[in-house]
């Protein structure tokens, strides 16, 4: 962090026990990666995560390539992977949060590339749901970001209003969701429901104390996923009377403890390999190597 509320990228002097140089800081999010060079002895980029994942190239030839191969897979989000020595064939991850990743080898020289293979292969051809960055304001003042995903003959509509909804906050806690292609999200869509999936705090790669702020009190995160499905029964976009939560891991608890506290709310709660005895979870940890630390 080094004096600020995200982590960034430092270079660190071992035999003087200092920071000697700042290759990047975002002001809101935290650093997640870094690039290196063809023959990995360079760090040529960072990375970090906003609603997907960016990249900040220090090396001004991998900056250009990558700003023509950009232009010419508009559209798409693009991860750097490997370069060949001579930089002329690159190779990518590319994803929108309505396509499947797909990998792509990308000829600088010709403009042209090569698709070398799909995730999720037999879902080619279909025509998936939209997915809308958004933000809600929770009982403190804290703005969650978070992520709708739109069934097609919603849109159709033209409106959002009285959708049944799913809320499915993310498992870890100490995880993150982002604008990609999520295929549990895209599934029920594809079945007729709206999907709400939040950043509650204690989420990664947004600094420091929004991050301690749920890893300190884990009635914060559940706060912030009880006011996401609030705040869409408030706006008109979900239909009260159907509305579930559902989760896995951190998620499967945040799901049996909404059904806990908000019965009312929530027509029903789908719990996937959640949380359910904590001591327990404590007490198996320390089993294993580096358990005590996490």
């Amino acid at each position: 962090y080094n004096g600020k509320k995200t982590l960034g990228l430092f270079i660190y002097d071992l035999a003087d026990k200092s920071f000697t140089r700042k290759l990047f800081q975002h002001d809101t999010y935290d650093v997640s990666g870094i690039v290196l060079s063809a023959d990995g002895k360079r760090v040529i980029g960072a990375e970090y995560i906003a609603d997907s994942v960016e990249t900040v190239f220090f090396d001004a030839k991998a900056k250009a390539r990558m700003e023509t191969i950009q232009s010419k897979l508009a559209g798409y989000t693009l991860r750097f992977m490997d370069e060949t020595p001579d930089g002329n064939k690159v190779l990518l991850k590319a994803h929108a949060p309505d396509v499947p990743a797909s990998l792509i080898l990308f000829n600088v020289s010709t403009g042209k590339w090569m698709n070398m293979g799909n995730a999720y292969p037999a879902l080619s051809g279909f025509t998936h749901a939209h997915v809308q960055p958004v933000k809600y304001t929770v009982q403190d003042g804290e703005s969650i970001p978070g992520y709708v995903t739109l069934p097609q003959k919603v849109l159709a509509t033209g409106k959002i209003e009285n959708v049944p909804f799913i809320v499915l906050p993310h498992g870890g806690p100490f995880s993150r969701d982002t604008a990609s292609f999520d295929y549990i999200a895209q599934y029920l869509a594809s079945r007729g429901y709206g999907v709400l999936q939040m950043n509650f705090r204690g989420s990664i790669g947004y600094g420091f104390e929004f991050q301690q702020a749920g890893r300190s009190d884990w009635r914060v995160m559940q706060s912030d996923v009880t006011d996401g499905a609030n705040w869409l029964l408030e706006k008109g976009y979900a239909d009260k009377d159907r509305m579930c939560i559902m989760g896995w891991s951190y998620g499967g608890y945040a799901a049996l403890m909404g059904a806990v506290e908000h019965s009312d709310m929530y027509k029903c709660a789908i719990s996937i390999a959640g949380v359910t005895d904590l001591p327990a979870l404590a007490d198996d940890l320390m089993k294993f190597r580096f358990g005590r630390r996490m």
